[in-house]
């Protein structure tokens, strides 16, 4: 029962990600993002994932796939709405 618990709230923290996910997807600005930490975050968060994978922990690895999921996806909008990446410059 106490996994279940964990695996809940490891969800539920995850979910703080999701407006920094939309404001980069709203704005289509990226340019105050650090890709260093988003990648850091997501090393941590596979050393964490490899952890829960060796020792059989169902909370702590729900936990981490829910982070890994939106921190990948946090990185990709990142990547794709950054200034001077795939945006043409406007014509004078």
């Amino acid at each position: 029962m106490l996994e279940f618990y964990f695996s809940v709230f490891g969800i539920l923290s995850a979910t703080i990600l999701i407006p920094s996910c939309y404001r980069v997807w709203k704005r289509k600005s990226s340019s105050d993002f650090s890709i260093i930490t988003i990648i850091l975050g997501i090393a941590c968060q596979t050393c964490w994932l490899f952890y829960s994978l060796f020792f059989n922990l169902m909370g702590l690895r729900n936990a981490c796939v829910a982070w890994l999921i939106l921190m990948v996806l946090q990185l990709f909008l990142v990547l794709k709405y950054r200034h001077g990446c795939g945006v043409k410059p406007p014509i004078k």
